[in-house]
């Protein structure tokens, strides 16, 4: 399924349902993330010198012809690796499809349907250092974080991308 500003999504439901704590009446009972790469190995190495948990996907397989039909896939061949997020445990699907065309959009925040993580970090420039030494990128204008302000309170933040387009937003811990 596509929303209006172009994000894709996938609905599922599952047999027996699965553990939640959302409302018995509610619409959503939970949800994941997932983002297509282009290199698992190389994306491995970004997540991992942010302090992810990357689990690379074994060989690429096309023997799933319903799952490759259900992502309009027919044909091909995919890679089905995980990464965690540090702190609360997110998983996040990595999927990686080979035998196919493809068509990579560089998207901005300020695009629609863009994704984004935010990630609070012990040390922003650090960070920032990791994501350029394994292949990510910068967004702001002269490469480097910048000095948030909310009332009297300031933290650092940056935006970066990975090897493969997902935006990442990096903020320094408060004191």
């Amino acid at each position: 399924m596509v929303d209006p500003d172009g994000f894709e999504f996938e609905m599922e439901q599952f047999t027996p349902e699965q553990p939640t704590t959302a409302p018995a009446d509610g619409k959503v009972l939970g949800a994941s993330l997932g983002t297509t790469l282009a290199d698992a190995e190389k994306s491995a190495v970004f997540y991992k010198a942010l302090g992810f948990d990357f689990r690379l996907g074994n060989a690429f397989n096309g023997d799933n012809p319903v799952g490759m039909a259900l992502v309009d896939a027919e044909g091909g061949q995919l890679r089905a690796s995980g990464l965690t997020i540090p702190g609360p445990k997110t998983p996040i699907f990595c999927f990686e499809f080979r035998g196919l065309d493809q068509l990579a959009l560089p998207r901005n925040i300020r695009d629609p349907g863009a994704s984004a993580i935010t990630l609070q970090v012990h040390d922003v420039d650090a960070a920032i250092q990791a994501a350029k030494a394994t292949g990510g990128s910068v967004i702001a204008s002269d490469g480097k974080a910048v000095t948030l302000k909310d009332g009297k309170a300031a933290t650092k933040g940056a935006w970066v991308k990975s090897p493969d387009g997902l935006l990442l937003e990096l903020l320094e811990k408060r004191d």
